[in-house]
């Protein structure tokens, strides 16, 4: 899913991981291609976030993922965060920053 605010030259990105599991490469390939996409996005004057709703049962390793294709991007730590939902889905995030 993606949300574009021309506005303030924000975009979100987010995608559901229901049937993916955190060590799957080809997942890890496409996550890699989103946060690239958006590290040139800030790069340029925007403003991002990146976010997967994922299974509650994986959401530390959902969120080892982020941070460390996150951390790609930022040149730095990235500071993914984790919101449970309920008792099936959480959501892993981070924001990208000028």
């Amino acid at each position: 899913m993606a949300l574009v605010r021309p506005g303030d030259r924000s975009l979100f990105l987010g995608d559901a991981k229901a049937t993916e599991t955190p060590r799957s490469a080809e997942t890890l390939r496409r996550l890699r291609q989103y946060t690239a996409f958006l590290g040139q996005y800030v790069a340029a004057g925007g403003l991002g976030v990146f976010a997967l709703a994922v299974p509650t049962v994986e959401r530390y390793g959902w969120l080892r993922v982020l941070q460390d294709v996150c951390t790609e991007v930022v040149n730095g730590p990235a500071e993914a965060r984790l919101d449970v939902i309920d008792a099936g889905c959480a959501v892993v995030w981070e924001a990208f920053l000028p």
